[in-house]
């Protein structure tokens, strides 16, 4: 682990105490792949993705980039395009 230990980073299996946003369009695999592998909790971001199959590809693809942890960021609120 890196220099920090706290409860995020024992949490989250991460080296650092820093979580991406969801960052809507730059949001993709490879971000999130470049921040897992820095040790920061990486997020993709779902809202991006026109279909749930698109998502589903984008989650494996950033699978592997990265065996480290990330997240989906998953909108919630009501959209334009439901």
């Amino acid at each position: 682990m890196g220099v920090f230990r706290t409860r995020f980073t024992e949490t989250f299996g991460v080296e650092h105490p820093i979580m991406q946003g969801g960052m809507q369009w730059v949001g993709r695999a490879e971000m999130a792949a470049a921040v897992a592998n820095a040790g920061g909790l990486a997020t993709l971001s779902a809202l991006t993705q026109p279909s749930p199959e698109a998502l589903a590809a984008e989650i494996a693809r950033c699978r592997e980039l990265t065996d480290r942890p990330f997240g989906v960021n998953l909108t919630l609120l009501p959209t334009q395009k439901p």
